[in-house]
C-alpha cells in the first residue's frame, strides 16, 4: 500500500510540474526528439546497429566508448578481447 501511495504522489508531482510550465516551454520539450526517432522509440525499434564497442572523442578531446557513437562523428571499432570461462565447479558433493 505504501507504495502506491508513492506512486501517486510522485505522478501527481509530475503532473504539478508539467503544468507550471509555460506553454511554449511544454510544446518545445516535444520538438527536441525529431520525429522519426520518436516513432523508433514508441515501437521499440532501432534502426542503428550495436554490433560491437566504439572509441571516439568529443568536441572537448575526451575519449568516450559506447555500442552506437552519437551520429556524424567519427568513430572508430575497438578490438574486443574474449573474457576467459569460469573455471567449472562440481557441486554433486554438496547437499
Amino acid at each position: 500500500m505504501r507504495y502506491l501511495v508513492l506512486i501517486v504522489v510522485l505522478a501527481a508531482a509530475v503532473v504539478a510540474a508539467w503544468m507550471l510550465l509555460p506553454e511554449e516551454r511544454r510544446e518545445s520539450l516535444f520538438e527536441q526528439v525529431p520525429q522519426e526517432a520518436a516513432e523508433e522509440l514508441s515501437e521499440g525499434r532501432d534502426s542503428r546497429p550495436s554490433t560491437g564497442i566504439y572509441r571516439w572523442e568529443d568536441e572537448r578531446g575526451r575519449t568516450h566508448y559506447g555500442q552506437r557513437p552519437p551520429p556524424g562523428v567519427e568513430a572508430e571499432m575497438v578490438e574486443q578481447r574474449g573474457v576467459p570461462a569460469p573455471p567449472e565447479q562440481d557441486f554433486s558433493d554438496t547437499e
